[in-house]
């Protein structure tokens, strides 16, 4: 046997026998025995050692021998390994992904409607103003005439809806109507402004791409003809004032209208003072219709002071009186103190006493024509500027004769004055 292997073999042994006789010693029962190991050298005789598994380690006397080895353990003491974490904290800055914006369609952004009110005032006015420009660029003096007071009067209308709405719309209706004062005398350029800003209100962003017809351009009219029909306008209305007839109020507020816009589009642009004399004329007469009816007495004057005139800008020279104007002056001057007296007494008479009777009326009004007729005979021959101012002053004192009352005052001052030229 190799001397290495002996020697393994002789250490279990006097191990084992170590063990053996610690546990044959006295041993408290309650201290538990720890259980040895029991190596087991190979090529040892089945006589000398029990097999594992058969007998117990307490039964099994085994030889010793008297030789003692001992084994001492050595005990390396490991240096602990003291590992300390190096933990280096870094700053890691992750950057912001930058976003490419997708391109696409931009986003519709919501416009409020105009209100139901504007957008109806809107499309009847501008429904209104192109028919007056379709009518005016035909040249039609009638169809202009009844297509202007169309767009005057749906203008008016919308003035309620205009002045109510605060908002962007409403502020556009009314641009619209201050151009449409404008567009009615025939200015083009308002026409278009006015179509134009109707159209944002009808059509939100959508301006209307189609222009308006131009008006005609008129014919030159003569001067004494336009002044001549717009007395005999204001005389007829105020005639019809004065009668109280509805039917015959209509029909003469429509001449006039008609013979107002006549004047103003012949005169508008003229500077001669019988044009402007006619422009007077036509202011008094516009505060005639807003109410004050003394005025028409005023435009009925300066139309007649007008007769004289040739349109041009140098005023001609007054020839010699042919006749004396003071006789016929105080005889149509004294027929129209007794119509007014004949007025005040029929005023201040009761119907029963009267009797339904106002001859006294009647009477002074043909007398008043009588003396008018006499005075125009008189002046057949006499074409002074003179003479045709007191003609134009008769025709005021006829209007008293034939019922307008209200002109009766002005007759007599009309009278006066062309005496003294």
């Amino acid at each position: 046997m190799p001397v290495g292997r002996l020697l393994v073999w002789m250490s279990g042994l006097m191990l084992l026998g170590i063990v053996t006789a610690c546990g044959s010693s006295a041993t408290p029962a309650s201290a538990p025995t720890p259980a040895a190991g029991n190596p087991t050298a190979t090529g040892v005789a089945a006589s000398g050692v029990v097999p594992a598994g058969q007998g117990t380690a307490a039964s099994t006397v085994l030889p010793v021998s008297t030789a003692l080895i001992t084994i001492t353990p050595v005990l390396t003491t490991a240096s602990p390994i003291t590992t300390t974490a190096q933990i280096t904290a870094t700053a890691t800055v992750t950057p912001t992904p930058s976003v490419t914006p997708t391109l696409g369609p931009p986003t519709a952004t919501s416009t409020p409607a105009p209100s139901q009110a504007t957008l109806a005032a809107a499309e009847k006015l501008d429904q209104a103003l192109v028919s007056f420009a379709q009518a005016a660029a035909t040249g039609n003096s009638a169809q202009t005439l009844q297509s202007q007071r169309q767009l005057l009067a749906v203008a008016n209308d919308a003035q309620t809806a205009a002045s109510a709405d605060q908002s962007p719309y409403g502020q556009q209706l009314r641009s619209a109507l201050g151009a449409v004062s404008d567009a009615a005398t025939g200015n083009y350029d308002k026409m278009q402004a006015a179509h134009q800003d109707l159209g944002q209100i009808i059509g939100g962003a959508e301006t209307p791409s189609a222009g308006l017809p131009r008006p005609a351009t008129p014919p030159q009219q003569n001067l004494n003809d336009v002044s001549h029909q717009l007395q005999q306008a204001v005389d007829e209305y105020s005639k019809a004032l004065s009668n109280g007839n509805q039917n015959d109020l209509l029909t003469a507020q429509r001449d006039l209208l008609n013979a107002v816009a006549t004047a103003d589009a012949a005169t508008k642009n003229n500077q001669s003072p019988q044009a402007q004399q006619i422009q007077q004329a036509l202011t008094a007469v516009h505060d005639g219709l807003a109410g004050d009816t003394n005025k028409f007495a005023i435009a009925d004057t300066t139309l007649g002071a007008t007769a004289s005139q040739n349109g041009s800008a140098v005023t001609p020279t007054p020839t010699p009186r042919a006749v004396d104007l003071q006789p016929l002056q105080n005889d149509v001057d004294n027929k129209l103190q007794a119509l007014q007296n004949a007025l005040n007494t029929v005023s201040q008479a009761t119907p029963n006493a009267l009797n339904g009777n106002q001859s006294p009326v009647k009477q002074a009004q043909d007398d008043l024509r009588q003396s008018i007729q006499k005075a125009n005979d008189t002046l057949a021959n006499d074409n002074s500027p003179t003479a045709s101012n007191f003609r134009n002053a008769l025709g005021t004192a006829r209007s008293v004769s034939e019922g307008d009352f209200t002109k009766l005052q002005a007759a007599r001052d009309q009278l006066k004055a062309a005496v003294r030229q």
